[in-house]
């Protein structure tokens, strides 16, 4: 048998040989002043999380609680975990989601503005554990005949634009004030074991896949008042590479759908053991 040392030293070994486990570090929200209470707004503090995290890489923590945000823009090489217990809630303030204008031509661009989770240019990014994201979208309802474009008031929950490598598993989401996940031009994108219920606004797709390659959605369970799984290429990007599997879908639209919105094609892809309620 090894010796305690002995243990140790192999330990140490291990590590060096990959040194991000070494530096990955795990920064508690908490710490940099949210607070569970809905009544404060704890963007700010969020922001500086994920923003140190991203210097070395590592996990940002969401504990159990309540907490209320506007924007908070994702960085490479971070995971945001939600604990058990854990709810983000969307500010229900227009002025909390500022405007963006991604370094990308697309369908709508400088219509479409505003998300909860924005991600731009990231490459190794996460967001999981077994919490909830709840847009609170219900806030941003347009009237009937007004001036206003809808599109330009109504934040998504998570809008990812060129990353690379992202992984989104476990968590719930529910309550989008527009599509609950929108992801374009994404290389290497991973949907797992994740729970939508999209049913407070107009607009209320699951899942919108756009030009992105490399995709796969298992064990995925979501119910939306819009599209489900839809598949677009608004970007000029084709969506190549897909496998969906395992899947129980419940739409008032169509569970799975491709090609509007698109102005190029639909390679590879694969779908297998669905259920559609």
């Amino acid at each position: 048998m090894k010796s305690s040392k002995q243990k140790i030293l192999l330990v140490i070994l291990i590590l060096s040989l990959f040194p991000g486990l070494m530096n990955a570090k795990e920064y508690i929200i908490t710490d940099f002043g949210a607070v569970a209470d809905t009544s404060k707004v704890s963007t700010k503090a969020i922001q500086q999380a994920i923003d140190e995290c991203s210097k070395t890489g590592g996990t940002v923590d969401v504990p159990a609680g309540n907490y209320s945000t506007g924007t908070i823009y994702m960085r490479s090489n971070v995971t945001l975990h939600l604990e058990k217990g854990a709810t983000i809630f969307g500010s229900k303030h227009l002025s909390d989601y500022p405007e963006n204008m991604p370094d990308l031509v697309f369908f709508r661009k400088g219509i479409i503005k505003r998300a909860l989770i924005y991600a731009e240019n990231c490459t190794n990014i996460a967001i999981k554990g077994e919490g909830t994201i709840d847009g609170q979208g219900v806030n941003f309802q347009v009237p009937e005949g007004s001036k206003i474009d809808s599109y330009t008031v109504r934040p998504y929950i998570f809008w990812m634009i060129k990353c690379s490598d992202i992984r989104v598993e476990g968590i719930k989401l529910c309550n989008s004030a527009f599509w609950m996940q929108h992801y374009m031009a994404c290389d290497n994108l991973y949907i797992r074991n994740v729970e939508v219920f999209n049913h407070c606004n107009k607009n209320n797709d699951m899942i919108d896949i756009d030009g992105c390659h490399n995709v796969r959605i298992s064990d995925f369970t979501g119910d939306s008042d819009d599209d489900g799984i839809t598949f677009k290429s608004t970007t000029g990007r084709a969506n190549e590479n897909v496998v969906i599997t395992n899947c129980i879908l419940s739409s008032h639209c169509n569970a799975i759908k491709i090609g509007t919105e698109s102005s190029t094609g639909f390679k590879n892809i694969a779908i297998s053991n669905i259920v559609v309620r």
